[in-house]
């Protein structure tokens, strides 16, 4: 596989895996739920491979595409959503140590990503750049949602997944303009 293909790659699987675990778990309410709960019981495995796969979309993003500011801000939210990956949810979200580093790692991802994505397309006028200031807008709509903001706090989980949707796009993206760039 081509390693421009590594960041599309990786959000497809992401993707993948989290609509079908959306229809494999439907206990587990989309709208006011994050991600990371698909990660608890029998599911535990394929959510930590999801996560794992845009880790590694995030940190594969291509260097002739990436500044060394994107490059930064990629492996921080690549770090990020491997800290998700590796710290366990409790199933009934009691607080604690898991709670706090889990929510640090998933802080360092969505304030990262967004950066990364906005840094990769300054100066462009092409999708990316849409995609990229859409994602900077969601995950600031996704925060106002968790401080409890009564309008947006019964849709959180479906801004998370907003949000995580234009991360895939921006990873498919970033890895195409890697192919155009000669990164084979």
């Amino acid at each position: 596989m081509p390693p421009a293909l590594l960041p599309g790659a990786g959000g497809s699987l992401f993707a993948i895996i989290v609509a079908w675990l959306h229809v494999r778990r439907p206990e587990i309410d989309p709208a006011t739920t994050g991600v990371s709960q698909y990660a608890t019981g029998s599911t535990y495995l394929p959510m930590t491979v999801a996560f794992v796969a845009l880790a590694i979309g995030f940190a594969s993003v291509p260097t002739r595409v990436a500044s060394t500011t994107v490059s930064v801000c990629c492996w921080l939210a690549s770090i990020g959503i491997f800290v998700v990956a590796i710290v366990l949810v409790s199933e009934n979200r009691q607080p604690g140590w898991r709670a706090l580093a889990h929510t640090a790692g998933a802080l360092l991802f969505f304030v990262s990503a967004p950066w990364a994505a906005i840094a990769a397309t300054s100066g462009s006028t092409d999708v990316a750049m849409v995609v990229a200031w859409l994602l900077a807008a969601a995950v600031v709509l996704f925060f106002a949602s968790m401080a409890r903001v009564p309008a947006l706090f019964p849709i959180r989980g479906w801004l998370q997944r907003f949000c995580f949707a234009l991360v895939v796009v921006w990873l498919i993206v970033a890895g195409m303009q890697g192919l155009s760039a000669g990164d084979r």
